[in-house]
């Protein structure tokens, strides 16, 4: 009979059941919050380069068309690093990437018979992970691509 006795003390004893449930939970926690780290990552990334070629593409408006060799530098380096000077660092790590590109087009769109130029730049910027292991162990590519585009309509002074 002890060792019935002992056994059933045993199972309802409650010391260390939270360390053991800690154990099992948290890391699903902190996978949760490696995604969503990430996850936020990807919308700032987003939205400085898009803050980028927003500014790039308003310049490339105001300017006198055709653009320039100056004008392009100055576009190029307003959607990289967001100031008009090259030795201002880039917006994102992902520029100094390879496989980051950008394209400035300008193309005519009819309005009631008046050719209007437009001005559009798309960026592709590759994502500058924190964890990039985490995305290699999900099987996802570590060179994950933003890719985000602007327009805007030349504006004659």
């Amino acid at each position: 009979m002890p060792m019935f006795a002992l056994l059933n003390r045993f199972r309802r004893d409650q010391r260390g059941l939270t360390q053991v449930e800690l154990a099992f939970i948290l890391p699903i926690f902190l996978f949760i919050l490696l995604i969503v780290i990430e996850s936020a990552r990807v919308y700032y990334q987003a939205s400085v380069i898009e803050r980028g070629l927003r500014a790039g593409t308003l310049f490339a408006a105001r300017s006198e068309q055709p653009l320039s060799a100056d004008s392009q530098t100055m576009v190029e380096n307003l959607v990289k690093r967001g100031a008009a000077s090259s030795s201002e660092p880039y917006l994102v790590a992902g520029w100094n990437k390879a496989g980051a590109d950008y394209s400035l087009t300008t193309s005519n769109y009819d309005l009631s018979g008046t050719p209007v130029p437009v001005i559009r730049i798309v960026a592709t910027v590759p994502f500058d992970a924190l964890f990039p292991d985490l995305l290699t162990f999900f099987g996802l590519n570590q060179t994950m691509q933003i890719q985000l585009a602007h327009e805007q309509s030349y504006v004659d002074d």
